[in-house]
């Protein structure tokens, strides 16, 4: 018998047009069974599963109609559904008689899966339905079982359900609904990671962090994040926490790392498990400390596993974990090189430098992150200096907050050269060295005062000569009697 299949109901407007395109195209669809009190063998009617991403549990109860969608939410294409009729031995779910209905009050999805199974379909969010939306149409009258067996990465499966074709009509109350519609929920999880590169010293602590959402199900069976470091990265230690104000105990995880792989494992104990199944509108927290070991532009992912079935496939498959975007931290050098300004230019070992990161603590000589002596090259090369135009993970501009530009004072000057007078301003901002070529002067005396005995000094002596005989003329002039002719 013919019937009318509503897809993709997510707004009146749209189950409205549905309909009349199904009035148009006739033949490719079917009437639905007339409102009675009494159930159609022969009918036939549909369920279409609307799958939205949400990390909220939804708080309208499914009775079979459509329900208003909510709000923030994003429709899930790709997730794929069984939909299997559950007959029962002998016929028992027979729901044309009492007898069917009674027998359903002792079903379960679980107990369901043992049984015999008539009609079967496969259907598949946005293949089989408009955007977040599967149907199963022409199905038989009956009781089925629902079992999302594809789902994104990062998601918990909705568990199975079981449904009726039909349902009692929420609106009239005594008539029945055949084209049913259903709203599972996917507990979907999310993750982020930031780092934090402090340039205060050379190769300084890089702090990574990973917030994860938790599944938002009764009953959490597996909880694990994994950190593989780069072989450019020494681990440190690792603090783990929920975004609570309530702290973790320490017997709800264990934190491990494998040096061969230099991985990080978290894991949630059966204790620390069901304390995310009760907190789980909170988030996890994971701080991973570590060191940069040498130079360059040195990325990291996490791995976040919300479930048991996770673990069964690969990052970013379906029903897979959920994978943090990339972050970087990026550290390079600073070579000197030390001349004397002469025409052969000879390179200066034993010149004593010290790097800071303001202008002021170069200039007062104090908090240096540094300190070296030229070789005998004449160079010297402070490595582990983080990017000065890179920082936290993100590009930063000069005057720019975490900008971090470089001050280099000479504190001590190669015998017989003398030091600089002021401090210089450079900049890392690749991975290869960053070279600058320092000039010194010879040491100078001044302006060359005259030896004592030479000829400077008859001079002197001839001038201190002249001053006493203008002295003493000027008294005896002083001195004759006043009126003196």
């Amino acid at each position: 018998m013919h019937m009318t299949i509503r897809r993709g109901l997510r707004s009146a407007a749209l189950a409205t047009l549905m309909g009349a395109l199904a009035l148009t195209l006739g033949a490719g669809t079917a009437r639905a069974a007339d409102p009675s009190p009494v159930i159609d063998p022969k009918a036939k009617g549909s369920i279409t599963i609307h799958k939205y991403a949400t990390t909220t549990t939804p708080t309208t109860p499914g009775d079979g109609a459509v329900q208003e969608e909510p709000d923030g939410v994003e429709p899930m294409d790709g997730v794929t559904f069984t939909v299997a009729q559950v007959l029962g031995v002998d016929g028992a779910y027979d729901l044309t008689t009492n007898a069917g209905w009674r027998a359903l009050s002792g079903l379960t999805p679980e107990v369901a899966q043992a049984e015999p199974f008539g009609v079967v379909r496969q259907v598949t969010t946005g293949t089989d339905g408009p955007q977040g939306v599967a149907v199963a149409a022409n199905l038989p009258v009956g009781v089925y079982l629902v079992t999302e067996t594809v789902y994104p990465a990062g998601a918990t499966a909705a568990s199975p359900f079981l449904i009726t074709v039909p349902m009692t009509d929420p609106g009239e109350g005594t008539a029945w609904l055949y084209d049913v519609h259903a709203y599972p929920k996917n507990s979907i999880v999310g993750a982020t990671k930031t780092v934090d590169d402090d340039p205060s010293a050379l190769f300084h602590d890089v702090m990574w962090t990973i917030v994860a959402d938790i599944p938002d199900v009764p009953v959490i069976d597996t909880y694990l994040i994994v950190d593989m470091l780069d072989a450019r990265l020494d681990y440190q230690d690792a603090t783990v926490s929920l975004t609570g104000q309530a702290p973790l105990a320490p017997e709800d995880y264990t934190v491990e790392f494998h040096p061969a792989t230099s991985t990080v494992v978290v894991a949630f104990t059966a204790q620390g498990l069901a304390t995310l199944a009760d907190r789980s509108a909170e988030q996890v927290k994971v701080v991973i400390a570590t060191k940069a070991n040498a130079t360059g532009q040195i990325p990291n992912t996490a791995i976040v596993y919300p479930n048991a079935a996770s673990l069964q496939a690969a990052p970013g498959e379906p029903g897979g974990p959920v994978t943090t975007p990339e972050v970087e931290t990026k550290w390079g050098s600073i070579t000197l090189v030390k001349r004397a300004e002469t025409e052969q230019g000879a390179v200066l070992p034993g010149a004593q430098f010290a790097v800071y990161l303001t202008q002021a603590d170069a200039r007062a000589g104090v908090n240096a992150i540094a300190t070296g002596t030229t070789g005998a090259d004449g160079s010297l090369t402070f490595t582990g200096l983080r990017y000065s135009d890179f920082s936290d993970g993100v590009p930063v501009a000069v005057g720019d907050p975490g900008y971090q530009s470089y001050w280099i004072a000479e504190t001590a000057a190669p015998v017989g050269y003398t030091p600089l007078a002021e401090p210089f301003e450079v900049a890392v901002v690749s991975e290869g060295e960053t070279v600058r070529t320092i000039v010194n002067l010879p040491v100078t005396t001044g302006f060359g005062l005259p030896l004592t005995g030479g000829a400077g000094t008859g001079m002197l002596l001839l001038a201190g000569a002249l001053i006493i005989v203008g002295m003493a003329l000027l008294v005896t002039r002083r001195r004759r009697p006043s009126g003196e002719v």
